[in-house]
């Protein structure tokens, strides 16, 4: 088991080959403690050393997909001529937001008003 692939392009590999040495049940069972506590606590910490020995010996193998450099210039010249044709509707988008802002700054000089007009009497 060399590699394990986790998605498209994203790999765990051996990074070194560290030899584990299998623990047969029988020989585990011999150095764990009687008592539950301490045997559940030998028992994790078991876990989690092979999980950190499997944890340092492999490393994550990103591999991304070969383009060449007329691709990479035809993205870039695509993206350049969309935001020119987008600049438009973002200036329409802000307008509308001020737009949209209008009665909202009416309701408060209202609201301004009638606190006028109650502290006045």
């Amino acid at each position: 088991m060399e590699s394990i692939p986790l998605i498209d392009g994203v790999d765990i590999v051996r990074a070194s080959d560290m030899e584990v040495v299998p623990v047969s049940e029988n020989d585990i069972e011999a150095s764990l403690p009687r008592n539950y506590e301490s045997k559940d606590g030998m028992l994790s910490s078991m876990l989690w050393d092979r999980v950190a020995a499997f944890a340092n010996s492999r490393t994550v193998q990103l591999s991304l997909p070969k383009m060449s450099g007329q691709e990479l210039n035809k993205g870039i010249e695509e993206g350049r001529g969309k935001m020119k044709k987008m600049m438009g509707m973002m200036m329409m988008g802000g307008a509308m937001k001020m737009a949209a802002m209008i009665p909202v700054a009416i309701a408060g000089l209202f609201v301004l008003a009638g606190k006028a007009l109650i502290v006045s009497k």
